[in-house]
């Protein structure tokens, strides 16, 4: 299954230096877009060699059999029993066609009745059959690296690697996205740290987890390794 694991709002958030993507910006909306998919289709790769069930990182999950419509307080009926699990005042990823393209948004649950949920706020009128998840901690923590990861390629598409702009923004994002041992973050993180991932489905009783396959253990510490990487895969 292909999905994505952040919005363009949340990568905007989090460049709010950068004028609104558009058609005239650098790199332009498409090519955000492009990123988070690219980004995403990459954190699909490692968590699944980490040992997660991709297909289950939400564990709370529910279909909205009618077309849903942008607002305020937009209440969304699911499917029979799937509002059971929800919880109040939690995260929700939405997932669905709006005018025939894929789009996804991250908002709040104000309250659930029964199998309806009440959302805080909705941004795109979806086409019936949406998905619905309650982004738990697995979520948020992938949806925070792939913002980072979408980030690094805004970076190298607005600078040069000589430009000195470049240098301090790219180096701490490049940093917190790859993550190391000693602050338990990142991708290093997702391939090393068991249970990393918490709220998320792990398949076998002990998942094979890379670390640094290229350069074996002993290198883990090289501060070679980092830029290498980098140098053999754009994301």
């Amino acid at each position: 299954m292909n999905f994505d694991f952040c919005s363009v709002v949340d990568v905007q958030s989090f460049n709010r230096q950068l004028p609104t993507f558009s058609t005239s910006t650098k790199p332009t909306l498409v090519e955000v877009q492009q990123f988070i998919i690219e980004v995403s289709s990459y954190l699909r790769s490692i968590i699944s060699q980490a040992g997660y069930d991709i297909d289950n990182l939400h564990e709370v999950s529910g279909t909205a059999p009618s077309a849903i419509t942008a607002g305020s307080n937009v209440v969304v009926p699911l499917g029979s029993g799937e509002g059971d699990a929800f919880t109040a005042y939690s995260k929700l990823k939405i997932e669905g066609l709006v005018s025939g393209v894929v789009k996804l948004e991250f908002q709040v649950l104000a309250s659930k009745s029964g199998d309806s949920l009440t959302i805080a706020v909705v941004s795109n009128s979806y086409s019936a059959d949406a998905v619905i998840k309650e982004a738990n901690d697995a979520m948020q923590i992938i949806r925070h690296i792939c913002v980072l990861g979408v980030s690094l390629n805004i970076e190298k598409s607005i600078f040069s690697g000589s430009d000195p702009n470049i240098s301090n923004r790219y180096e701490e994002i490049r940093d917190q996205y790859f993550g190391d041992k000693k602050n338990q973050s990142g991708i290093w993180a997702i391939q090393n740290v068991e249970d990393f991932l918490r709220g998320a489905t792990q398949t076998g009783e002990a998942a094979e987890r890379a670390t640094l396959q290229s350069y074996g253990s002993e290198h883990e510490g090289d501060t070679d390794v980092k830029p290498v990487i980098e140098k053999d895969m754009d994301f």
